[in-house]
């Protein structure tokens, strides 16, 4: 269960509001303790370890994929070559860490349709059969909601195809007729996070994210721009600005809620992020 408050401008009323929630157990329930993994971190993955005592990390969430039986009868056919001896186990080791590097470089962008310059993921909740998806969402961002509820584009690459760098300054420039309150039934948000460990930048300011309550100043013809990058840009107001770490590379991730059909059939995009020089 994941609940999320939205701050509107009064982060104590938020947390006030935080704090009231109760989750109360019906009956004694018994929470089986998880099993031991070795730990690690998005910057490096688990390697060979990941075979070790597989049948207690199997049975410790039934898995609704499809092919979720065949998956793990090949996995414990690994598992039982890892456990065959040091030699095999750094086989298996090093045979993951170049299929690791790739994943993480294709995970934000090949994973579901890539339109301009924005991962269009608009699958979600249940992943049926296509692990590889699974496996990008738990990388980015733990859980996704199914389509219906949001479509997420992650933005990990400029308009140049150029990786987010924080030391750029870079603007999104939103025309009136292509707003993102006109693709969504709810609201959206955009967040600057960082990346590999995709956690919010700290900053003076303390603004990690814009959504439909900020108070974005308009341009004069009814367009939107936001600016992203370590100082606010000339010619964009400073409160349409998300600040940057300078020399770390980050990511965008746009949120449509209660999107409209344009936005979920990736029709509807946010607009590349034009590199200022």
């Amino acid at each position: 269960m994941l609940g999320r408050v939205e701050i509107k401008g009064d982060p104590e009323g938020a947390v006030q509001l935080q704090h009231q929630f109760k989750a109360t157990a019906l009956g004694t329930p018994l929470i089986t303790p998880p099993p031991a993994i070795t730990m690690f971190d998005n910057t490096d993955l688990i390697g060979a370890d990941i075979f070790d005592d597989v049948d207690a990390r199997l049975s410790s969430a039934l898995d609704v994929a499809p092919n979720a039986a065949e998956m793990q009868q090949k996995v414990r056919a690994v598992a039982a070559y890892v456990a065959s001896g040091k030699e095999a186990r750094a086989a298996i080791d090093t045979q993951l860490r170049p299929i690791i590097a790739q994943f993480k470089e294709d995970a934000l962008t090949k994973t579901t349709p890539y339109v301009n310059h924005w991962l269009c993921a608009n699958t979600g909740g249940n992943y049926g059969a296509n692990y590889r998806l699974r496996t990008a969402a738990n990388y980015a961002g733990i859980w996704a909601n199914t389509p219906s509820e949001v479509v997420y584009f992650i933005g990990t690459r400029d308009a140049n195809e150029q990786t987010l760098n924080g030391s750029n300054s870079y603007v999104m420039h939103f025309p009136a007729d292509k707003l993102p309150e006109l693709v969504a039934d709810a609201y959206w948000s955009v967040i600057l996070v960082r990346v590999p460990d995709y956690r919010v930048v700290p900053n003076t300011l303390k603004r990690y994210n814009f959504n439909n309550h900020s108070r974005l100043q308009r341009e004069t013809d009814g367009s939107l721009k936001i600016a992203v990058g370590p100082k606010s840009v000339s010619g964009v107001p400073e409160s349409n600005w998300v600040p940057s770490a300078e020399g770390k590379p980050f990511s965008l991730t746009f949120r449509i809620y209660v999107p409209k059909e344009a936005s979920q059939k990736c029709e509807w995009t946010p607009p590349p992020l034009q590199k200022v020089n």
